[in-house]
């Protein structure tokens, strides 16, 4: 039912891209993690060849409520700023920064 949710929202974005995978985190931090969606969301160009903004980590999402405000949260428009989103979804986990600084 979630990820039919966040399904709906991607397919209705002119550009967005859904992708599937297990915890791409390693074991120890896996294991250690609230149950819930993990997403990870970043804006490009309408080809997709290049980003225009940074990866956002969002989740756990793990309620009707919660896909509800990442989809609007998505459907906002501009770059997507992890600060507009409710303390609950601001993931602690960030990704490394583009050239692995």
């Amino acid at each position: 039912m979630l990820f039919e949710g966040l399904r709906a929202v991607v397919r209705d974005s002119p550009h967005g891209m859904l992708v599937t995978a297990g915890c791409r985190l390693g074991p120890a931090v896996c294991a250690g993690r609230r149950p819930g969606l993990m997403l990870l969301v970043q804006g490009c160009v309408p080809d997709r060849s290049r980003a225009t903004s940074p990866v956002v980590a969002v989740g756990p999402v793990r309620s009707t409520l919660d896909v509800r405000v990442v989809t609007g949260w998505l459907q906002g428009g501009g770059a997507p700023d992890p600060m507009a989103l409710p303390a609950r979804l601001r993931c602690a986990i960030s990704p490394a920064p583009a050239g692995g600084r």
